[in-house]
């Protein structure tokens, strides 16, 4: 049932009928959110993920940073593969919606919380989180002009994930790659030989 509930919100999510999604994502929650039964738990952080991107297409940004957060409140502990890797995917959404919420500091606090949580992590799906939580912390301290570390930041993606075969992190050090140099501030350059200035 829990399984049909979630599949239920995506297809009222496809059709555009997303407050209905929302009724039926807090349908699960509310039925099965105090389960103990990994797969009923999987279930519920699945439901609170596809809430957070429901209020989030519906412009309501704080209450979908909310709904990622009840992920992390809910199952932060765990130890099970499966809803670590939610767990990770809930913060790096929230961080996500926090910047364009403009809370760049909310929003580089959370991603450093994946880098602690989830740095050392041998999960390849746990490791792209990280990877992206990387170049997004990047991108929160350009924003609030801390360039050289946010030079810092990228530089990290690309020594960690440089070597990467996978097109999604491949992705991601591209993106790093571009937003390294692209975010320096200008720099005055010495004048061409034959030129009176630049």
């Amino acid at each position: 049932m829990a399984s049909a509930l979630v599949n239920k919100g995506g297809a009222l999510r496809t059709l555009g009928e997303l407050d209905e999604a929302l009724l039926v994502y807090d349908q699960v929650v509310e039925r099965f959110g105090e389960a103990a039964d990994l797969e009923l738990r999987w279930q519920v952080a699945m439901a609170l993920i596809n809430k957070g991107i429901v209020l989030f297409d519906l412009a309501r940004l704080g209450e979908s940073a909310d709904a990622y957060g009840q992920v992390v409140q809910r199952f932060g502990e765990t130890a099970d593969p499966e809803l670590f890797q939610l767990v990770a995917r809930a913060l790096v959404d929230k961080g996500l919606t926090l910047n364009a919420l403009d809370s760049r500091d909310d929003a580089l606090a959370t991603y450093e919380e994946v880098l602690r949580r989830f740095g050392n992590s041998t999960d390849p799906e746990v490791r792209l989180r990280v990877a992206q939580a990387m170049a997004e912390k990047g991108a929160s301290l350009t924003a609030l002009g801390l360039t050289q570390q946010a030079l810092v930041a990228y530089e990290e993606v690309l020594q960690r994930y440089g070597g990467e075969a996978d097109p999604k992190f491949r992705q991601l050090v591209a993106k790093a790659l571009i937003s390294e140099p692209g975010r320096l501030p200008e720099r005055s350059r010495p004048a061409r030989r034959g030129s009176c200035c630049l």
